[in-house]
């Protein structure tokens, strides 16, 4: 296996209901590109529609999707960090290098 570089994008958001809130870390949006410029761009649309998003001040259909680039082309996918219980704290592009040997993982 070669040791090319991926990129996804990982976000920092607070989630939960009228009872309980929960801060999530690094959750990746799992939209992989080997082009760091292509993640670059959805890090930037990402940024512009959550901006969007506050300027309204509510939630509407509008922000239910978000296209992000791929190796492949445009793909669409639901903003897990946008909705009423939710707010957005950070997003960075995060390397993958795609390889689970460099990855050890302990259960309890």
């Amino acid at each position: 296996m070669d040791n090319k570089l991926f990129y996804d994008i990982a976000i920092d958001y607070q989630t939960g209901d009228s009872f309980n809130t929960e801060s999530i870390k690094g959750e990746r949006i799992g939209i992989i590109t080997s082009d760091l410029d292509k993640a670059k761009e959805n890090l930037l649309r990402i940024k512009k529609q959550y901006l969007k998003y506050l300027d309204i001040d509510c939630y509407s259909g509008a922000f239910s999707k978000i296209k992000l680039l791929t190796d492949e082309g445009v793909r669409e996918i639901s903003p897990f960090w946008i909705g009423y219980f939710e707010t957005l704290y950070r997003a960075e592009i995060v390397m993958d290098l795609n390889d689970d040997s460099l990855v050890v993982y302990f259960d309890r």
